[in-house]
């Protein structure tokens, strides 16, 4: 049970970080064509 809520917890994290990191990559995108 514990295991499991770990697992779901740290893949929830891991998608937050991810998609945080390609907000910041289309900024630098955005920022660096203006």
């Amino acid at each position: 049970m514990a295991g499991n809520a770990c697992r779901m917890v740290a893949e929830r994290f891991e998608q937050g970080f991810v998609r945080k990191c390609l907000y910041d990559f289309y900024d630098e995108l955005l920022f660096s064509r203006n």
